[in-house]
């Protein structure tokens, strides 16, 4: 499905420029969204904003016409951009705190991205056990009516992906849509936009920078119910994915493995940290059937960036601005503090503190991680 650059709606239009704008990243981002309320009004009060604070990073915004080149060869090559309004952006990925606002997909396959998901990830030099154990979950998990979802690694990721090729699997990469990683995962990749799914929240042509590959972990994670660590060593990839998993409040599965093998090391110690221990297709199924209830109440969520909202108060002073930043960073550490605490304690709109904590990230002040704020430590 092409999509035609002239019909392009503005918003998405404003939304791929903002995320695309140099020195400007997810968490801004979403900063700005709940400010301004839309990309839009974020895209059109940024420069003022930026020139009105004074801040010291210097955001350069990416032109109109560098979006629209990008779409052309986004849709020339045969994929298109979805960003977190559309029908198609899948439901559980936009509630975790720092959703991609724009995704490219790459294949046929769409309704995938609508099904329910179980992502299965494991080392890249994995044993031959764990390769055949991959291959033979990740097929009954399709036949139970799950996608699996990985991140077309060597090892694991490729073996899950080929036994849910046939039932629907997606791989998330952490490049370009046109950039090929590991190359010898050609036919693969060619495998999966036929018959799957390829996604990538990276702009068209990007290298698969080494900073990518864990928020591409995060984007694996969001996209499913459960995560399956299949094989993985105390300092893996599969455990960063993991580690998103609990953040985002979905189910996690290890499968355990002989004490004396560090591939198994990190696997072991997600089980003794609270995982489910996994041997057979139905641990993790009678999981997510027994608490199917629970997760669908996370679809009832919705986005707080409707266009009647978050409209910023024009008349407060800079006088009082600076006051109020300064009592901000009086209560910030390098330890994170809730947000909504945050300014219950000192008193503010919710509205306002938004704005000067949007201005101390933009100095690379303080950072925010979902909901919760805290100093940047250099």
């Amino acid at each position: 499905m092409i999509q035609d650059c002239d019909n392009i709606s503005q918003e998405k239009l404003s939304a791929l420029r903002l995320i695309r704008s140099e020195n400007l990243g997810i968490k801004t981002f979403i900063s700005l969204l709940e400010l301004f309320g839309t990309a839009s009004r974020a895209l059109e009060e940024l420069p003022s904003f930026l020139q009105k604070k004074g801040v010291s990073k210097r955001i350069k915004i990416c032109s109109e016409s560098k979006a629209f080149e990008e779409i052309e060869k986004v849709e020339k090559f045969g994929a298109q951009i979805i960003y977190y309004k559309d029908n198609l952006y899948p439901e559980l990925l936009k509630l975790i705190p720092d959703y991609p606002p724009v995704i490219t997909v790459f294949g046929t396959n769409l309704e995938l991205l609508c099904k329910k998901k179980i992502s299965i990830v494991g080392s890249r030099n994995s044993s031959a056990n764990s390769e055949r154990f991959s291959y033979k979950v990740s097929k009954e998990v399709g036949k139970r009516g799950y996608v699996v979802v990985s991140g077309l690694a060597r090892g694991v990721d490729s073996y899950s992906h080929m036994g849910s090729i046939e039932t629907g699997t997606i791989a998330v990469i952490a490049g370009g849509i046109d950039n090929i990683y590991p190359p010898e995962n050609k036919n693969l990749y060619k495998e999966i936009a036929e018959k799957g799914l390829i996604i990538t929240e990276n702009s068209f042509g990007a290298s698969p920078k080494s900073q990518n590959f864990p928020q591409r972990n995060r984007i694996v994670a969001g996209l499913s119910l459960a995560t399956l660590v299949m094989e993985a060593s105390i300092k893996s990839g599969s455990l960063i994915t993991a580690k998103f998993a609990i953040e985002q409040n979905r189910e996690v599965f290890a499968v355990p493995g002989f004490p004396l093998d560090t591939r198994h090391s990190g696997t072991n110690f997600l089980i003794k940290q609270g995982a489910y221990l996994f041997e057979k297709t139905e641990d993790i199924i009678s999981v997510l059937d027994g608490s199917m209830v629970v997760q669908e109440e996370l679809f009832e969520y919705k986005c707080h960036n409707d266009e009647d909202e978050a409209v910023v108060d024009e008349k407060i002073l800079e006088k009082d601005l600076d006051k109020i930043r300064e009592l901000i960073l009086s209560r910030l550490s390098a330890a994170a503090v809730d947000l909504d605490d945050l300014v219950n304690n000192i008193k503010i709109s919710r509205k306002i503190a938004l704005l000067v904590i949007v201005e101390l990230e933009l100095e690379d002040i303080v950072q925010r991680t979902g909901n919760n704020i805290s100093l940047v430590v250099s």
